[in-house]
This record gives C-alpha cells, sequence and structure tokens, in this order.
C-alpha cells in the first residue's frame, strides 16, 4: 500500500493549535504566579500589622501611671501623654534587662507617623539630659493615619490628655481606656481599645467610641 503524509495545511493547523494551548497555558501561569504573590503579601501585610498592633497594646497595657518623667529641657511629662508633640507617649513596665544592666525596668515609649510610617520611639532613661536622644523603630510602613484618644471613666472621649486642672478633679474624668485609629492600606481604618491597668474597666467596644473631645484654645 502506498503510505500518506500530512499536507501542508494539516501541519498548519496543528502548529496554530499547539501554540494557541501554549499562549493560553502561559497565561493562566502567569496568573496564578501573580495571584500567589498578592496572597503572599498581603499576607505579609497583615502579619507586620498584627505585630505591631500587639507591641502597641503591650506597651499600654503595662502603662506605669505612677511615674512621670522629665524632658530633656527638665520639664515634667505625665505617665501618659497624647498630644500634639506625639500621638501617645507613655511609662511603661516590664523592659526586659537579660544582661542585668544598670538601669530601670520602667521605658519610656513614644508613637508618631514619620515619612508615612509607623515609628516607635523610646529613650534609654527616663528623666532625660539636654543631649539624650530618643532611638527609633519601624514598626510599618505605607500608614497614613496615626490617632489616640483617652476614654475617662464616664465614657467622654478626649484627643489630649491629661486633662486640664479644672477637669482633671473630677472623679468621673479618670482615664479608663486609651482608643487607637490606624489607617493601614489596604484594611483600611482599624479601630482598637485597651483598658488601662488599675483603672475601671471600659465596658464599650470599638463602635461605642465616640469623636474626641477637642482640646480648649
Amino acid at each position: 500500500m502506498q503510505s500518506r503524509g500530512f499536507t501542508l495545511m494539516e501541519m498548519l493547523i496543528a502548529m496554530g493549535v499547539f501554540a494557541v494551548l501554549g499562549v493560553l497555558s502561559t497565561q493562566l501561569l502567569q496568573n496564578m504566579i501573580r495571584s500567589q504573590s498578592s496572597v503572599s503579601e498581603r499576607a505579609d501585610r497583615l502579619s507586620d500589622t498584627q505585630r505591631a498592633l500587639q507591641i502597641i497594646q503591650r506597651d499600654i497595657m503595662q502603662l506605669a501611671q505612677q511615674r512621670p518623667v522629665r524632658d530633656e529641657f527638665g520639664d515634667p511629662l505625665p505617665a501618659i501623654s497624647i498630644s500634639d508633640r506625639y500621638p501617645i507617649s507613655l511609662t511603661r513596665k516590664g523592659w526586659r534587662n537579660p544582661l542585668t544592666m544598670p538601669r530601670s525596668d520602667l521605658q519610656r515609649v513614644a508613637y508618631a507617623i514619620e515619612d508615612e510610617a509607623l515609628v516607635r520611639y523610646y529613650w534609654l532613661v527616663l528623666d532625660r539630659a539636654e543631649d539624650t536622644m530618643p532611638m527609633r523603630q519601624v514598626m510599618l510602613e505605607d500608614v497614613y493615619l496615626l490617632e489616640f484618644s483617652a476614654i475617662d471613666v464616664s465614657g467622654e472621649s478626649h484627643s489630649f490628655w491629661p486633662l486640664m486642672a479644672e477637669q482633671a478633679m473630677d472623679p468621673e474624668a479618670d482615664l479608663a481606656a486609651v482608643s487607637m485609629r490606624l489607617d493601614v492600606p489596604p484594611f483600611g481604618e482599624l479601630v482598637r481599645v485597651w483598658d488601662v491597668p488599675g483603672a475601671l474597666l471600659y465596658e464599650g467596644t470599638p463602635d461605642d467610641v465616640p469623636p474626641p473631645q477637642e482640646a480648649a484654645p
């Protein structure tokens, strides 16, 4: 019998089919790689955000309310302060000292936004000298908002702390909790409320936090 091969047209059609299948397979593989990369980046972002929130929570939950400090100009600072200079600064307990260095187990820390990054500052001493500079830790990149508010026993929210003298005399104005608003893409605005140690527990939820009262001029 006479053998019969493929015609040129049949070869061209087969090559075209294989080419289309190859292009589709390549696009599918690229989409899977991009999807995996996006999921991995989002997971890393979530992990970094959770770690930053845990550190902030640790600092607030270890607040030492009985230990004010002095700044580099010798002016007294309260144990916890919410102001324009730092969204929050406070004295915390539990500063580990594995090398048994001659220092306190209390630590002064502060948080701020710097170049769209959440930065944690801490000082090696509580009462500073003129040349005392804070240490700087970048906690989280691409952060667009950081706001702290103080919640008193009555449930009122204040954008500054401590209160003025006449307000501070009211027993209902004692500090009960600290709320935080943090804008972190792609998760949006995150709200947390932490009860401060040694205070009456604030029984609200993040959705119950009222808008903070502005400081008096």
